[in-house]
């Protein structure tokens, strides 16, 4: 009976370090994404005729590898201006990694796709819609696999 006791303790012990490792660091990520979703959105500076319709924030990974984590961030935007006024404009914002026009590339980045991620606007001047890109490296959680 003692032995039992030892080998349910030892299984219990097991179970709750597994479920500390996979949940702990998913919890961490989705507190982080809340300040860097935060921070993206509200260190935005549109240029003038432009302005935010929809943003998306997920923990994950964009690239499909499985071998990292990222904080990720999809800013929806529509603009009178071109992409290459646009792309120059926001190129310096802190951790941007990139932009896409819609009319020419689609509703969705690649990132989105690895990530099932998608907006709900419907897209009536497609050449107007540009999607901005927003990552940061995260601890390592289930979801980067």
């Amino acid at each position: 009976m003692k032995k039992l006791l030892t080998a349910i303790k030892v299984i219990i012990i097991v179970i709750v370090v597994i479920w500390a490792l996979i949940a702990v660091p998913m919890k961490i990520n989705d507190f982080l994404l809340v300040g860097f979703t935060e921070d993206v959105i509200e260190g935005l500076k549109m240029p003038e005729n432009t302005t935010v319709v929809e943003h998306i924030a997920q923990c994950g990974n964009s690239s499909g590898t499985g071998d990292h984590t990222d904080l990720y961030v999809v800013v929806l935007i529509k603009s009178d201006l071109d992409y290459v006024t646009l792309a120059e404009h926001f190129k310096e914002d802190e951790h941007f990694w990139r932009m896409q026009n819609v009319k020419e590339h689609g509703e969705h980045t690649i990132g989105m796709g690895c990530m099932g991620l998608k907006f709900e606007t419907e897209f009536d001047e497609p050449d107007k819609y540009f999607i901005l890109e927003y990552n940061k490296s995260a601890m390592l959680d289930f979801r980067g696999w």
